[in-house]
């Protein structure tokens, strides 16, 4: 999945050194708006109330399962009402329950980032809080 990403250009990899000795690849956002798209469409359903297809509706629930939703506070506010819709559909009927176990079950930094990284990069030049 990320090769296909970081090939349609969602992605960039860039290969660091980290002291000097070990070899580092980080993930940047790439020259498409893929990332913007789809945040704009999770906030649309987690603050606007807005129905979900399937698609947003498991993105949002892998999202919110794997923990890592308060991240983008700067473009979904954290709130109760957010994290309640998150929630609900993490339980919902749109694949989130079988999204949420494989995630408790099978969770590592490489797993999540693999398939949740469209979302997860930071925007260029911007560092991490």
């Amino acid at each position: 999945m990320l090769r296909r990403l970081v090939a349609r250009g969602d992605i960039d990899q860039e290969t660091r050194r980290v002291l000097g000795l070990f070899r580092s690849t980080a993930l940047r956002e790439g020259r498409t708006e893929r990332r913007a798209r789809l945040l704009a469409d999770v906030r649309q359903v987690l603050v606007d109330g807005v129905e979900p297809n399937a698609r947003v509706a498991a993105l949002t629930a892998l999202v919110s399962a794997s923990g890592t939703l308060p991240q983008f506070h700067r473009e979904i506010p954290w709130t109760s009402s957010v994290i309640t819709r998150a929630k609900e559909l993490e339980r919902g009927d749109w694949g989130a329950d079988v999204a949420s176990a494989a995630v408790t079950r099978t969770v590592t930094a490489t797993v999540v980032n693999s398939a949740i990284v469209a979302i997860t990069v930071l925007p260029r030049g911007q560092a991490p809080e």
